[in-house]
């Protein structure tokens, strides 16, 4: 076979590789199918454990041209099956074991099989490794998008309406007996208040991880200045200023504004009475925009700097909430880093910075390239 016609039936594989209008099983089915016609033989099989010629072992794809003449005559393939003509390769998924794909035949091979042929079984292994893995991440992030879905209604219906119904007695027990009950009725008012916040940042949580929607150019000057309006006019007592230039573009979604009202109302919240926050937008370079979140409080807890750095907490400590999450997940899914200062009084948001439309589209290329490869 020459050089051409090999690169013909490679070329078979990648248009498999690339037909969206594929299922994994049709895709799968063709690329063997593929190996079949190159190597001439009469079958393949894809097998999720191991045979027991001991592929798993080999660190080059295993090729037997005539079993019973070359040591294998009591192997199982061959005593069950009378498979004289054997190659095969190991896969792996993930990093772990996965099984072989084996392209055999009852008839013995002479000659064997070429280093060329070996080199196409080790690369229809590895097309095979590559469409195994993706169907592997797609069938976890499936799993977790309907487990988001399920909080998502549990949250928004039944912990919210009977939360709700809490709160509207404790409401009417305020107002109908003395003092003292009056104080625990407002302490459950106040309770009841918090979970159905809680269940509502939950939601919108949820919303944060399974939207798909790709990021997209955003000026955050603008995004900074609508924030810091409706701080001022919903959110908690204190001071709300802004120092930017004319303009910041980077990439980001919806989510990007809530984190930064989430930002200043964390801020607003806990530094104290009458605080002041501010937003400082700059840019470092075209590569960057940074946006600096400062009070004149106490700063953050060391539990909820932790969140902002993405590590997990045992619980949810009174009052935090899950809105610094979401300050979290809405940076670093378009690629953002989030920085805390030593005493927490300060949170710098680094995002990506772009200056036209054919810089943005470079910029979502290689975020789709980081995705894919943390999977």
């Amino acid at each position: 076979m020459t050089d051409r016609d090999s690169q013909r039936y490679r070329q078979r594989i990648y248009r498999l590789q690339n037909d969206d209008d594929l299922t994994l099983s049709e895709t799968l089915s063709g690329i063997i199918g593929v190996g079949v016609d190159y190597l001439d033989v009469a079958n393949a099989h894809l097998k999720r454990t191991y045979p027991d010629l001991g592929v798993h072992r080999q660190e080059t794809p295993l090729a037997v041209a005539d079993a019973p003449n070359e040591g294998w005559a009591d192997d199982p393939a061959y005593v069950t099956h009378e498979l004289d003509c054997y190659v095969g390769t190991a896969l792996s998924v993930g990093g772990e074991p996965y099984g072989t794909i084996c392209f055999v035949d009852e008839a013995a091979r002479s000659p064997g099989f070429t280093d060329e042929e070996l080199g196409f079984v080790e690369v229809v292994g590895r097309v095979v490794e590559t469409e195994l893995t993706v169907q592997e991440y797609t069938r976890k992030l499936q799993n977790r998008d309907k487990l988001l879905a399920t909080l998502n209604r549990v949250l928004r219906h039944n912990l919210r309406n009977d939360l709700n119904v809490i709160r509207g007695h404790a409401r009417s027990l305020a107002e109908e007996v003395d003092a003292e009950p009056s104080e625990r009725a407002d302490v459950v008012v106040r309770t009841a208040s918090d979970l159905v916040d809680l269940g509502e940042e939950a939601r919108e949580l949820v919303s944060l991880l399974t939207d798909r929607t790709p990021p997209e150019p955003r000026d955050v000057v603008s995004m900074v200045e609508a924030v810091a309006v409706d701080l001022r006019v919903e959110g908690p007592p204190g001071t709300v200023d802004v120092s930017a230039p004319a303009e910041a573009r980077t990439l980001g979604t919806v989510h990007l504004r809530r984190a930064l009202y989430e930002l200043g109302d964390n801020a607003l919240r806990y530094a104290g009475p009458a605080p002041t926050v501010t937003f400082d937008v700059d840019r470092d370079g075209d590569d960057h925009v940074t946006v600096t979140v400062t009070d004149d409080g106490p700063g953050l807890p060391q539990a909820e700097r932790e969140i902002l750095r993405g590590r997990e907490e045992s619980q949810l400590s009174h009052g935090q909430g899950l809105g610094l999450w979401m300050v979290h997940w809405a940076v670093t899914d378009v690629g953002g880093t989030i920085a805390v200062d030593d005493d927490g009084s300060a949170v710098t948001l680094t995002l990506r910075g772009i200056e036209d439309e054919d810089a943005a589209g470079d910029w979502i290329a290689d975020l789709a390239l980081d995705e894919a490869t943390l999977w």
